[in-house]
């Protein structure tokens, strides 16, 4: 059972602890880090996404660091593809198979007619929905089953393709036990139900697995809630934000994603703004606070300032976009705009 810590923690805290234990407070980490910075694994979309989070935490990132020596694509939580460090596949894709048996055996049988399509070779994703239509219209059960760990997307922001690789020799619940203590880490303060969200698996596969981790996770109470963070992030818990740090963070980062909620974006309209139904912007970070969103829009990138930005925030977060690896070609000129 996870101890029980803290009677409270401001929300200033919370935040200040997913900076830290983010690489996103302070120095960045020097160049080559790269292994370091994906271990929370680092959604990728457009406009890549998982390069830009890189750039945020890391010093000296290349155009095409994404898919450096030391890292992988996989399909991860909620099906989406992650950027992860290459000797984690297997937690960010074993770590989300379900325990029940029937569950387990309907993805194995999908994984072994997706795998006979592909005859050892890969294949555009949308032809093998195509090829298998068992699987449906969508991607959506072919990705659930790369969760056995032997399908491997690669993404370059014009297509998908499937790769089979050989399976992980990580066990299953080994997996789901390292990979909930990374969701722990990285995206707590968060409880058993953002847990299975973000796996998007069932309630009691989340709480068996909190169950078993037992000590490795603290308590923290917020607000009446009970949350999670794991026991050894704790001291994080205790520090507070740089008012002055800027961040351009893309969209789906760990430190905005949609679990952050209403801790990181109390009001309900900005909270639609930073998460709408359409494919969410990304997020202007100012001493830990989103104080508006960012969308590439034509040739510029279009900051929507939620309230007004010094032009010492404004120039800081200028330099970011000036210094993101993207090619020459993709690179854009920021822009400002009120809110409507």
């Amino acid at each position: 059972m996870a101890k029980p810590h803290m009677d409270g923690f401001t929300r200033k805290q919370a935040l200040g602890y997913r900076l830290r234990v983010n690489h996103l407070a302070g120095e960045r980490l020097p160049a080559g880090s790269l292994v370091a910075a994906a271990s929370s694994g680092l959604q990728d979309g457009s406009p890549r996404s998982a390069l830009l989070s890189l750039a945020a935490r890391v010093d000296g990132v290349g155009p095409d660091d994404w898919r450096a020596s030391g890292l992988a694509q996989v399909f991860g939580p909620r099906g989406a593809i992650y950027v992860v460090p290459k000797t984690d596949v297997g937690v960010f894709t074993r770590g989300l198979l379900p325990r029940d048996p029937d569950r387990l055996a309907k993805l194995e049988a999908d994984a072994r007619k997706v795998h006979a399509v592909l005859g050892g070779g890969p294949m555009r994703q949308s032809d093998v929905v195509t090829a298998v239509p068992e699987l449906g219209e969508s991607a959506r059960q072919l990705r659930r089953a790369a969760t056995l760990g032997t399908l491997i997307p690669v993404w370059d922001t014009v297509d998908t393709i499937v790769h089979p690789v050989a399976p992980p020799t990580v066990d299953p619940e080994a997996a789901r036990l390292e990979l909930a203590r990374r969701f722990f880490r990285f995206y707590g303060p968060a409880t058993v139900k953002d847990l299975q969200w973000w796996l998007d698996g069932l309630l009691g596969d989340a709480a068996a697995t909190v169950t078993a981790l037992g000590d490795e996770l603290a308590k923290v109470i917020a607000a009446g809630q009970e949350h999670l963070v794991t026991a050894e992030t704790l001291p994080y818990l205790t520090g507070t934000t740089d008012p002055d740090e800027v961040l351009l963070l893309p969209p789906d980062d760990v430190y905005i994603n949609r679990l952050a909620g209403r801790l990181l974006v109390p009001d309900p309209v900005r909270f639609k703004m930073l998460w709408p139904q359409a494919p969410p912007p990304g997020a202007l970070v100012i001493g830990g606070e989103v104080r508006g969103t960012w969308r590439r829009r034509g040739g510029a990138v279009v900051v929507t300032q939620w309230d007004e930005v010094s032009p010492s925030h404004r120039n800081r977060a200028e330099t970011i976009a000036a210094d993101w690896p993207l090619r020459p070609e993709e690179r854009a000129a920021v822009s400002w705009v009120d809110v409507e």
